[in-house]
């Protein structure tokens, strides 16, 4: 729900202010959208560079989704094989 309000509200309503802001003013609008570059360039440099991301979601609690979602793979995988690996029953084609 919140990746809905911020991607689809939000970001929009966002863009939208600021374009109309360069209708009021041009410096303006360069301004804010400079600004709002930067506020988002900030956001990056956080999350990766400075570990924003595990304080999100921990490193344990990734490295425990991972476990589970090799396991569960795993399964698919096995279950695949088995299929794949039954006997044939077409005949032999003869090659004249």
């Amino acid at each position: 729900l919140i990746y809905i309000l911020v991607m689809f509200v939000a970001v929009p309503g966002i863009c939208l202010l600021i374009s109309l802001l360069y209708s009021a003013s041009v410096a303006g609008g360069v301004v804010v959208t400079l600004l709002f570059l930067g506020v988002v360039a900030g956001l990056i440099f956080w999350w990766v560079k400075l570990g924003g991301c595990y304080k999100v979601v921990s490193l344990e609690e990734r490295e425990a989704r991972k476990a589970e979602m090799e396991q569960e793979m795993g399964e698919v995988k096995d279950a695949a094989g088995v299929a794949a690996e039954a006997p044939n029953d077409a005949a032999p084609s003869q090659e004249v």
